[in-house]
């Protein structure tokens, strides 16, 4: 691939494909693990020879996922997460990412109150009408809207996730990483 496209490849949403075959989350969501295993992943490539992704992971003597040692870091609480999003690629995504989180993701049929400590929605009409009934029934549930979301959801305490924030910005609006001042480069592309 051309070095231009390589260095975007694993940006979260870009691709080369034409519109409605891919969500260009893969290599995305493949950065994103990587990165949050504290390892990295470098794209080595040499038009018209071929392409290389490489993973470098750190060695770990830790227990493998899913075994419970008993001891839990705080910022790793279950929270239950309502995920309401209509592209089914992004709501695959997002709940693969909140899973890996050991967040408990549950399903909420559309224009339903959903009955979570967090609700990851988009902007559109209908949602923000559930919003607006959300803030009444359950005001400690936490709102993460994608994309451009008009004034009305920040006025509802609404956090807004634009659609360049990544895993990262993800993760910070959920709590599972402490809030950083300053970002690496690296961390930018996260």
């Amino acid at each position: 691939m051309p070095p231009a496209i390589a260095r975007r490849a694993a940006d979260p949403f870009f691709t080369t494909k034409t519109r409605g075959l891919s969500t260009g989350m893969g290599l995305s969501l493949v950065r994103g693990v990587v990165n949050a295993c504290g390892g990295r992943m470098r794209i080595d490539t040499v038009p018209g020879e071929g392409t290389e992704v490489v993973l470098e992971l750190p060695a770990t003597s830790a227990p493998p996922p899913g075994h419970d040692t008993g001891a839990r870091d705080p910022r790793e609480s279950v929270q239950r997460v309502a995920v309401t999003l209509s592209d089914p690629r992004r709501a695959a995504f997002v709940t693969a990412c909140l899973r890996s989180y050991n967040a408990e993701t549950l399903p909420t049929p559309a224009g339903a109150i959903p009955d979570a400590e967090v609700w990851i929605t988009e902007a559109s009409p209908e949602t923000l009408e559930v919003a607006r009934r959300l803030a009444r029934a359950q005001p400690s549930t936490r709102v993460i809207v994608f994309g451009d979301a008009p004034e009305a959801w920040s006025g509802l305490g609404a956090h807004v996730l634009g659609e360049r924030s990544g895993l990262a910005g993800l993760r910070e609006m959920l709590g599972f990483v402490p809030k950083r001042e300053s970002q690496t480069t690296e961390d930018a592309h996260e």
